[in-house]
């Protein structure tokens, strides 16, 4: 399978749909378009176009959510805030032909930000991309999901502002450090 996918092949998934309709099909994560894919029957892959109509969504023993930033990966509930985490393969230079058979990069960070707006699988002649994997975090609170940072920690748990403020001045505070968010929303739902 190609590397913008998270698992290695497709696998197993299971959908609940909104109006209790089940469907199990060949799903991946396409860490490229933040979406999840699945195989129809002639084995054509395609995106999930009707995202508001599923209940839940589970692949390889994990469970996704949708929001307007794609498909993110559920992690945890602490009190009524939900942790997801969205994997996605961050565009870092394009490399374009050089004399001698080299490769250079070209592109200015302006037009790879306005490139990741609108992903396009075809590269043009003697032009390599060049992604890294990361991952996002995202807090979710009735239902509106926000980006994981001190400002949305402090709006999701309002009654711990002080703590919050405190904890980013006292700790180097790694918010992609997934073990180390989980702790941090431990202590603030107590």
């Amino acid at each position: 399978s190609d590397v913008v996918y998270l698992h290695e092949e497709f696998i197993k998934g299971n959908v609940l749909f909104k109006s209790g309709n089940r469907a199990a099909p060949l799903m991946n994560y396409n860490m490229l378009s933040k979406l999840v894919q699945f195989k129809d029957e002639s084995g054509k892959i395609m995106d999930i176009d009707n995202p508001d109509d599923i209940a839940t969504l589970s692949l390889g023993g994990k469970s996704y959510v949708y929001n307007s930033n794609g498909y993110s990966q559920y992690i945890g509930l602490y009190g009524d805030i939900a942790l997801t985490k969205q994997d996605y393969l961050l565009l870092r230079d394009i490399l374009a032909e050089a004399g001698y058979g080299g490769q250079s990069g070209t592109t200015s960070a302006s037009s790879m930000s306005a490139m990741e707006q609108s992903v396009d699988y075809r590269l043009p002649v003697g032009e390599s991309r060049v992604y890294e994997k990361t991952a996002a975090y995202y807090l979710i609170k009735n239902g509106k999901s926000m980006a994981l940072n001190q400002k949305n920690l402090a709006k999701c748990f309002p009654k711990q502002k002080a703590f919050i403020a405190e904890y980013f001045a006292t700790n180097d505070v790694k918010l992609d450090d997934e073990a180390q968010v989980k702790a941090l929303l431990d202590k603030l739902s107590e």
